[in-house]
């Protein structure tokens, strides 16, 4: 084929294509989420429901996402997209607490089928730094960086007039705060004893219904978490500076010193999360570990 028939078709094939006017506008199209896959970016706090089957997941830009059993799966939104720092189930009553950056707790109701934001308490004079839901109980336990307990009922979400003040954990004689709380935790066995651990390295064994401290110890390096042996004998905490302290209720020195991940390394990081599991072996014996 020559050049110049090439030429001549080429000229007749494009002489044959029409112009096309564009005039698709952005409001011919409606795009909608049909599916969601996968847990939220950037995650930021879990709650699991062993009861009911379901977990949480909570995001830095404040979705939650519910997942269980086949069927069960929900995506919540705050208004705000605020970051999600703690969830909290109420065990087995179809019900979630979130605790966003901006000092606020939400109640949600998870018993419609859209899941909806049906209380709402905001913290003004203090910053939320750590919240206890202990198992069956109408008290929501909330630290603050005060160095105080707060005490939010879980049927009107209100604040209730009892508290339990710094001084009155630490010593009414101390001046110097002792930092934000860090963990609170209901000991298993007692439902009137809470364990409040501060920033600074102190803790406090607080009986509520006395209202008065059993045990105060002060520690070298700051606590991060707290877990329980299951019959309330022992506790446990992970340190900043990477160790495991075990306690008794009625010592304030440490039982054992463990450093699970790394023995003489001049650098470790802290603790962040653990739990003390046990289980039946038989014979009324218990098989104890600690996961960190």
């Amino acid at each position: 084929m020559t050049t110049a028939v090439r030429k001549w078709l080429g000229l007749h094939v494009r002489s044959k294509t029409p112009d096309v006017e564009e005039v698709l506008q952005e409001s011919d199209f409606q795009l909608q989420k049909t599916v969601r896959h996968g847990l939220p970016h950037q995650p930021t706090a879990i709650a699991v429901d062993e009861v009911q089957g379901i977990f949480a997941v909570g995001s830095r830009f404040g979705g939650i996402r519910i997942m269980g059993q086949s069927g069960i799966e929900s995506y919540l939104e705050h208004e705000e997209q605020a970051e999600i720092q703690q969830l909290l189930f109420l065990i087995n009553e179809g019900a979630l607490i979130s605790v966003t950056d901006g000092d606020c707790l939400h109640m949600w109701t998870l018993r419609q089928k859209v899941p909806t934001v049906v209380q709402t308490l905001r913290f003004t004079r203090e910053k939320v730094t750590c919240c206890c839901l202990p198992l069956q109980s109408q008290w929501l336990y909330v630290g603050t960086d005060s160095g105080n307990v707060r005490f939010v009922s879980t049927h009107l979400f209100s604040l209730s007039n009892y508290g339990v003040h710094w001084n009155q954990a630490i010593s009414v004689q101390q001046r110097a705060k002792p930092g934000a709380v860090v963990v609170l935790s209901e000991q298993p066995t007692d439902t009137n004893k809470l364990l409040i651990a501060y920033h600074s390295g102190q803790l406090v064994l607080w009986d509520m219904k006395f209202r008065r401290a059993i045990l105060r110890v002060k520690h070298t390096s700051s606590f991060y978490c707290v877990s329980w042996l299951s019959d309330g004998s022992k506790f446990v905490c992970g340190h900043s500076n990477g160790e495991l302290t075990v306690w008794s209720p009625k010592s304030t020195q440490p039982l054992e010193i463990l450093t699970p991940h790394g023995k003489g390394m001049t650098v470790l990081s802290p603790v962040t999360h653990v739990e003390w599991l046990s289980q039946t072996a038989g014979f009324g014996e218990y098989v104890e570990g600690l996961m960190c």
